[in-house]
């Protein structure tokens, strides 16, 4: 497993995060890291934040999911919510749209009841440069009423997922911290559900489409980096100094 490639993402922020997502899935790399590098009893200091919670839901989560269906969850390209104007609605007079983690692979349209992925709407792509070198076709539907506005209905049932994903995480965390006292003597099934969610969400990464910071558009990445996307060397000399001792 290797440790995640953390690139910031320009929508990642504000109404679609709690917080930058760069700064969580690091800070659960670097306690996977700490929690895997070591044998010793004795906990070592590492740069995360504090791991809290009960982690009541994450016995569940292991119950529930083998690791290979919890895979579904890990979003597979770039999450965008529908109130920033990235997956308007699809189905004329509806208003909105409708995820659960019991269908994952699909969303709802509102009131209408009308089901994503749907074969009676024209799947359309568009071919968009990424951040891997790659050439990725983004699909999405017109958006109700145009024919011209592009609607990433993709994109926002990846960003339940990812929503999913943290919540869940931070369960397993907790309820790893309160295993044991050390790396030695706590329960790794819960920091190996995080490892492999974590080590194939690194691998989806690289892969994801960019787009202006608050604006409706796919982008190619020299186009974002040069308008809003931060550098990582900025990123890592902003996370240094919020490191926390554990």
């Amino acid at each position: 497993m290797r440790t995640p490639l953390c690139l910031h993402d320009t929508e990642l922020t504000g109404k679609n995060a709690s917080a930058p997502a760069f700064v969580w899935i690091f800070t659960v790399a670097a306690f996977l890291a700490a929690t895997f590098g070591t044998l010793s009893a004795q906990e070592p200091r590492h740069p995360i934040h504090n791991i809290s919670g009960s982690g009541s839901g994450a016995d569940n989560i292991l119950n529930t999911y083998t690791e290979s269906q919890y895979l579904q969850f890990v979003p597979m390209q770039a999450p965008r919510a529908s109130d920033q104007g990235f997956a308007a609605t699809v189905v004329p007079k509806d208003t909105g749209w409708s995820w659960s983690a019991s269908a994952p692979n699909q969303i709802t349209s509102t009131p209408s009841g009308t089901v994503f992925p749907n074969a009676g709407f024209t799947l359309q792509t568009a071919a968009v440069p990424v951040l891997s070198g790659k050439t990725v076709n983004i699909p999405y539907y017109l958006a109700a009423g145009s024919t011209t506005r592009k609607s990433l209905v993709f994109a926002l049932i990846d960003l339940n997922k990812r929503g999913k994903l943290q919540n869940d995480l931070s369960q397993l965390a907790a309820k790893y911290i309160l295993s044991g006292t050390s790396p030695a003597t706590r329960d790794d099934r819960y920091a190996r559900r995080i490892a492999v969610a974590l080590d194939a969400w690194a691998n989806a990464v690289p892969d994801y489409f960019m787009t202006a910071k608050n604006r409706i558009g796919l982008s190619r990445p020299a186009k974002v980096e040069t308008n809003s996307w931060r550098p990582p060397e900025i990123l890592r000399a902003r996370y240094e100094t919020r490191k926390i001792n554990q």
